[in-house]
């Protein structure tokens, strides 16, 4: 009788054993898109796919957008939690970019949507727009509407819910310590798991987390941490125009996506010409800040101190002038980009 329960308790581990890692490849799986949709407007191409069309109200909607453009149209991605009105936005990351073989881009960005309420629900039309460089005027690619049914476990009329009697206390009768013993020693093991588990979820989860500000919002905080550095009131003029013109220049790439940072002012000015992104009075400004500072910083040259304030209000006027919430960069948690 001995031997038996052993064995019966050997059985009742080793079945535990088994479950564990395969709810642990059930959880670490991709999620599935059954729902796929495709929007084409030469030579935009957008692709969405929903992890379906029907969940529970407790669940999270995971959608994928996958959008294809040439790399030298300027896009705009629409304000997903704005055009929302069922869901709520509770995270989202980029996928990454990839050129592909005919010269255009692939860009996917993916997001979790949690369900406001149960019933007929949908992912409203979104509106992509973007602008080429022949062009002055900007196009837009409007995807359809998809409808998602969104339930609830829980019976119309909650006045019916009501929890249920606990039953009488039945005497257990003796069964042999070994038995008890295997029980016993199998839920320590699945809850030493599922502690394990939880723990590494929650580590993804918090690496997953990105923090994302419109671009002016950072250009702004830069050029106001710029001010309060007093660099002109210590004659640190050259250092001045530097820290301001690099912060114009990397305002602008993560704007526009023009390449400015890295380039020469001949350089970037060249493509600037030839850019739709900017109005020709936004083109001047630029040029002749750019010009003003490179005089600064290589030729000697020393502005009066009403020119400095002055190229200081040109930058942040730049930057008022032509902000968006849609251009968005990922940053640290101290605010600084990655």
């Amino acid at each position: 009788m001995q031997s038996k329960n052993k064995q019966y308790g050997c059985i009742v581990i080793s079945l535990l054993l088994c479950i564990l890692p395969v709810g642990c490849r059930e959880k670490e799986s991709a999620p599935a898109f059954p729902v796929h949709k495709e929007f084409t407007q030469d030579p935009l191409h957008i692709e969405m796919e929903l992890s379906g069309s029907r969940i529970l109200l407790s669940d999270l909607l995971t959608i994928r957008i996958s959008v294809i453009c040439p790399d030298s149209a300027s896009l705009q991605w629409p304000n997903l939690q704005d055009a929302l009105a069922d869901f709520q936005v509770r995270d989202w990351d980029e996928r990454g970019r990839r050129l592909l073989s005919d010269g255009r881009i692939l860009s996917v960005r993916q997001f979790r949507l949690e369900p406001l309420r149960a019933g007929d629900l949908q992912i409203p039309p979104l509106s992509f727009q973007w602008t080429l460089p022949d062009k002055t005027t900007a196009l837009a690619l409007l995807t359809e509407s998809i409808p998602v049914q969104a339930d609830t476990t829980l019976p119309e009329d909650l006045s019916q819910v009501s929890p249920a009697d606990i039953e009488d206390v039945v005497a257990i009768r003796g069964h042999a310590p070994a038995v008890w013993i295997s029980i016993i020693s199998a839920l320590a093991i699945l809850a030493a798991g599922v502690v394990f588990l939880l723990r590494a979820r929650s580590r993804r989860i918090i690496a997953a987390q990105k923090v994302y500000k419109p671009a002016h919002e950072i250009a702004l905080a830069q050029i106001r941490t710029l001010t309060g550095l007093g660099l002109l009131e210590q004659g640190r003029v050259k250092e001045f125009y530097e820290r301001l013109s690099n912060c114009l220049r990397q305002y602008i790439e993560n704007r526009f996506s023009l390449r400015a940072a890295e380039r020469t002012t001949e350089e970037f000015l060249i493509e600037l010409k030839e850019s739709p992104v900017l109005a020709s009075e936004h083109k001047q400004e630029l040029k002749e800040f750019l010009e003003h500072s490179d005089l600064v910083k290589f030729a000697r040259h020393q502005p009066t101190r009403h020119q400095s304030d002055q190229s200081l209000k040109t930058a942040e006027q730049f930057v008022e002038s032509t902000k968006s919430d849609q251009q968005l960069v990922e940053v640290t948690a101290e605010g600084e980009e990655v």
